[in-house]
């Protein structure tokens, strides 16, 4: 009876120890942020922060955006939108959240001003998908 109860108590205990794919994804985004960021991408962008929005289940990040890129005009944002798209397409690190049908979004704020956003893209499963 010991033994058995033993081994029932080692199963719950091994069983809770597993992260859900929600649990993992806020856990790595924390690890990342606290790891790489900020993280210059360019002379006028810079990655703040990766966050993980469980309610929505959205891996956000979120970057400061300087010099031209800091005031919205229409040619970048088409331009950003393709190339961000693209790389979450090619981008192989994140299969698994894009196999759950996981959004990514990418929130730019123009370094003049934090309440400025000036670019936010959401990609969904539909747009990644293609």
């Amino acid at each position: 009876m010991k033994k058995i109860l033993a081994a029932l108590f080692l199963m719950v205990f091994v069983a809770s120890c597993h992260e859900n794919l929600e649990e993992r994804a806020a856990r790595d985004c924390a690890e990342e942020t606290r790891r790489d960021c900020p993280r210059v991408m360019s002379p006028e962008m810079t990655m703040d922060s990766l966050v993980f929005e469980k309610d929505t289940r959205t891996m956000r990040c979120y970057s400061t955006v300087s010099g031209s890129l800091s005031e919205a005009n229409p040619q970048v944002i088409s331009q950003l939108r393709a190339m961000l798209l693209d790389a979450l397409v090619k981008e192989t690190g994140n299969k698994a959240y894009k196999d759950a049908g996981f959004n990514f979004r990418y929130t730019f704020i123009s370094n003049k001003s934090k309440d400025n956003i000036v670019y936010d893209f959401t990609f969904t499963k539909k747009d990644y998908n293609r």
